[in-house]
């Protein structure tokens, strides 16, 4: 289904199955060139990023862009609006629509962090405006979740002589997989998240790993296994990450020059910014603004 420019997508357009509420997408880089314009849904969604990667941009002061890659997945709930930009070419993102309308399901009531997430009364209020993943699927575990989505997506049509429970039951094994990867804030070390807020907050400061490592009383070897395994890079990667991702809105939503963006960024200079925009994007900071100026990643 193609979007408009602004949408609300609505619950009447996907869920034709009566006594199913649940329906599989699949959009890739050829679907709209990859660019799905900033919308929201009248439906809870599960995204999946299968191969590739793209940038996911949310509205609202908690909202920003990130750039996700294979295996980050995320919540968006009714009214909350998102949209994609700058997609690689081999992208194929999948959307698990959930129409919380009549009571939870049993994979909805499972009790587990990640299924709690998916229910909009008991989700921890911020998770679907910050466009960071919730988790990261392992290359095994996102095979077998792209194969059960993919069965989903064929078999949840109208015409189809699979049963609404046969299908819940597939759903509720993608659920236990997402669940495994997903990183509640209690999994995650105090003192590792606290530095990784302070990388978000101060990424314009020239922030090493043995300066951060030392401020939480932590040898710089001991603070980068911590790290990483927490958050699956480094921290240098995660400032970078921030960095672009502050350069990008920027970009977009302001006439600042970009020497003055690359600044205010924590880049030595403009080339700086336009050496890191090129490897992640294959673009220069001009032909990124121009290219995505009409897009309105954050609302005041």
């Amino acid at each position: 289904m193609k979007i408009k420019e602004y949408d609300c997508l609505k619950r009447t357009s996907f869920f034709a199955r009566p006594g199913l509420p649940i329906v599989v997408t699949r959009d890739t880089s050829r679907t709209n060139h990859g660019y799905i314009p900033m919308h929201d849904h009248e439906f809870t969604e599960i995204v999946l990023i299968a191969s590739g990667s793209t940038t996911h941009v949310t509205a609202g002061k908690s909202g920003g862009s990130y750039r996700l890659v294979a295996g980050d997945f995320f919540i968006i709930h009714p009214g909350h609006s998102h949209g994609y930009i700058n997609p690689s070419k081999d992208l194929v993102l999948y959307n698990l629509l959930y129409d919380n309308q009549d009571e939870p399901r049993d994979f909805i009531s499972s009790g587990s962090p990640f299924a709690m997430e998916i229910d909009p009364s008991t989700a921890r209020s911020q998770s679907s405006l910050n466009p960071r993943p919730l988790g990261r699927l392992p290359p095994r575990a996102l095979d077998m979740v792209a194969n059960i989505l993919e069965l989903i997506h064929t078999e949840e049509k109208p015409l189809s002589d699979s049963s609404p429970a046969a299908i819940e039951a597939l759903f509720s094994s993608a659920v236990a997989k997402f669940s495994d990867a997903y990183k509640t804030p209690k999994s995650i070390d105090p003192s590792i998240s606290a530095a990784a807020k302070m990388l978000e907050e101060r990424f314009a400061e020239n922030l090493t790993h043995e300066r951060i490592a030392a401020e939480f009383s932590m040898s710089p070897c001991v603070f980068l296994k911590r790290f990483r395994s927490a958050y699956g890079v480094s921290p240098y990667e995660y400032l970078m990450k921030t960095r672009l991702a502050k350069a990008e809105s920027l970009l977009i939503r302001t006439d600042k020059t970009i020497l003055t963006i690359a600044v205010e960024c924590g880049f030595h200079d403009a080339s700086h910014l336009r050496k890191a925009l090129m490897a992640k994007t294959n673009l220069n900071p001009g032909a990124y603004r121009k290219r995505h100026r009409g897009i309105e990643v954050l609302s005041a």
